[in-house]
């Protein structure tokens, strides 16, 4: 009879979560071991298990941030694999469970549909769905189906994703619900008339400083606050609740009745008057659908009297946006509707990119861009978020304005600065917030 040596490592892999692979691993006789993640023959994470693993309090656990995070492709052909090395060197491949296989597939998709340009972003989603369907018995189609094709499931209105961030929405909308911005509880907002009347002139103030800023400069200044989806579409939101914020309202009301405060350009009046708000926003996201974001830069571009070129939206386009993805299996897609892109080519074919940051906390990004088939000779800077971003696709207002501008400066940030303002010297500065920022207040 002969006595086996012990196995170097034994141990799990369980799941991906939070953007991290988490299992268990130890060596023999409960020795702590070193846990890597590999994707071929490169290191994708590593670190020991040591944490207090739930359910059991050995301190076996780990919790891996992975770079890359494999993808499905990856995933299927078996190129990603995970090891436990014990103190004595020996090493074991700690097997990988289904649930886990479906957990990086899906966050694999859901950054890939994310980050990628729009005709990327169209193959990801036809790559991933056929894939799905490889691996599914009896999913053979009786046709050929193309990319942007898909299959209505009822889903009740009222149903919240299971990280409570997302709610379903009626005409197949989706809401956010919650986050750490509360955009549900501004809507609650509990505060008297008095504090209202005081947090909205901090914004009447910053915006007059502003304008009287740029004025002595003799810059054009424009201001824009985004409504939220849910204030525009609140017929859709699945409880009865009061729009706009109680602060939102209070700001547009000292904005209209002083005449000191130039330039601020409302939004929420013409979205509501719009004869099909629903096609101004994506069904699965928080942003504008890209005819959503065209009618608000219409609405800057006119009132500075600048002419804004017709645009056609006929071309149709699949994508999950930033809340499709909170449920679990299969993420909720929908159809939208792109510009034509003969509208806008002659205005796209010569833009040069003169500079771009891209900054993991978003704040802080910027793009230049020059351009000189654009419609308007002008240099414009403007401020503002994720509305307008670096401009990778035509759901984000950068990417308009690189075509509408002969230059254009954007800058990811809540604050004018005004050092980037004299360095540029441009025509005109606009500023775009968004509803649910308006608790914060940024100085400049």
């Amino acid at each position: 009879m002969t006595n086996d040596p012990p196995p170097p490592a034994a141990g799990s892999v369980d799941a991906f979560t939070d953007g991290r692979l988490r299992g268990w691993a130890a060596g023999p006789e409960g020795g702590s071991v070193r846990v890597s993640a590999w994707i071929g023959d490169r290191l994708a994470g590593t670190g020991a298990a040591e944490m207090l693993r739930p359910g059991s309090g050995l301190p076996d656990g780990y919790a891996l941030a992975l770079d890359p995070v494999p993808t499905a492709a990856e995933l299927d052909r078996g190129a990603f694999r995970v090891e436990a090395e014990s103190r004595d060197g020996l090493r074991a491949t700690l097997p990988i469970g289904e649930g886990l296989r479906a957990d990086l597939a899906r966050h694999a998709l859901t950054v890939t549909m994310t980050q990628l340009p729009m005709t990327d972003l169209m193959r990801a989603l036809a790559a991933e769905i056929f894939r799905r369907r490889r691996e599914a018995p009896f999913a053979r189609p009786s046709r050929e189906v193309g990319p942007d094709e898909l299959s209505p499931f009822l889903v009740p209105v009222g149903e919240v994703s299971k990280d409570g961030a997302v709610v379903v929405g009626r005409e197949g909308h989706l809401f956010l619900l919650a986050g750490s911005n509360d955009i549900v509880g501004q809507y609650r907002d509990e505060r008297s008339g008095a504090e209202l009347d005081a947090a909205a002139a901090s914004w009447t103030h910053l915006f007059r400083r502003r304008a009287d800023a740029l004025a002595a400069r003799g810059i054009a200044y424009r201001q824009t606050i985004v409504p939220e989806k849910s204030t525009v579409l609140d017929d859709c939101f699945p409880v009865a609740i009061e729009t706009p914020t109680r602060l939102m309202a209070r700001v547009e009301e000292q904005l209209a009745a002083s005449a000191a405060v130039p330039g601020y350009v409302p939004l929420l009046a013409p979205l509501r008057r719009h004869p099909d708000r629903l096609s101004l926003y994506l069904p699965v996201d928080t942003h504008f659908a890209p005819e959503g974001i065209f009618f608000a830069i219409r609405q800057i571009l006119s009132s500075l009297g600048l002419p804004v070129p017709d645009v056609r939206f006929g071309n149709r386009r699949v994508t999950i946006g930033d809340l499709g993805s909170r449920f679990p299996g299969a993420p909720l897609c929908a159809v939208y509707s792109a510009p034509e892109f003969a509208d806008l080519e002659r205005y796209g074919a010569a833009i040069e990119i003169v500079e771009q940051v891209r900054s993991e906390r978003l704040d802080g990004t910027r793009l230049v861009t020059r351009n000189p088939s654009a419609p308007i000779d002008a240099r414009l800077m403007l401020f503002g978020n994720s509305y307008f971003a670096s401009g990778d696709d035509w759901q984000q207002g950068s990417w308009w304005m690189a075509r509408l501008f002969r230059e254009y400066h954007f800058h990811w940030s809540p604050a004018f600065d005004f050092d980037a303002i004299d360095a540029v010297r441009p025509d005109i500065v606009v500023g775009q917030t968004i509803e649910r920022f308006l608790p914060n207040v940024p100085e400049r």
